[in-house]
């Protein structure tokens, strides 16, 4: 297929791409940079806390797909039983949509079906990549940021806070802000 070479409207697929794909893998880049310069420093606590809270989107949506699957089984046992291994493999692709790197790469394949067709046609898929690409701003960025802003500020007050924290801890701030900036715009202009 290659449409995707050529598509109908090149400006619609980069902004997409660059939402959906280039920022929250940058995201999570630098936020498992932070976590493992303060591992390496012997931060404990803030190393392992920064380097975990990229798979709390992932951990929510699982706790969401389990609680759903029992209640599906326990509510409609007959067609549960019938269709259980279809209804298990799609709420596992689903879970594992959210691990870390993994949702750009969802993202990725959707835009690629894009490239092909026009932008009015395009809605539902833009739609799915909104809604899908929420929980990691929301569920990982933002504490994350909360996060980085304590461990700063904790850093600083001990006087612990050298110059080769700044520029990693910084980026990963940056690039929290800009997710969660972009996907709280998204979803405004989405509820519209």
């Amino acid at each position: 297929m290659e449409s995707w070479k050529y598509p109908k409207d090149p400006k619609f697929l980069v902004v997409n791409y660059v939402l959906s794909i280039i920022l929250p893998f940058i995201d999570c880049i630098t936020d498992f940079f932070a976590g493992v310069s303060y591992l390496t420093k012997k931060e404990k606590y803030f190393g392992s806390t920064t380097l975990a809270l990229p798979f709390f989107p992932w951990f929510c949506k699982s706790i969401i797909e389990l609680y759903s699957t029992f209640n599906m089984a326990y509510n409609h046992f007959e067609l549960f039983t019938t269709l259980k291994w279809t209804i298990l493999m799609s709420k596992l692709k689903c879970t594992l949509t959210h691990l870390p790197f993994v949702q750009p790469l969802s993202n990725l394949d959707s835009i690629v079906d894009m490239a092909s067709m026009k932008e009015s046609e395009a809605e539902s898929i833009v739609l799915k990549l909104g809604s899908q690409s929420n929980w990691e701003p929301f569920l990982e960025a933002l504490p994350q940021l909360v996060l980085q802003f304590y461990i700063v500020l904790q850093m600083i007050s001990n006087g612990r806070f050298a110059e080769h924290y700044s520029s990693i801890v910084l980026g990963s701030m940056i690039f929290s802000v800009i997710s969660i900036s972009m996907a709280a715009g998204g979803s405004y202009l989405f509820e519209r």
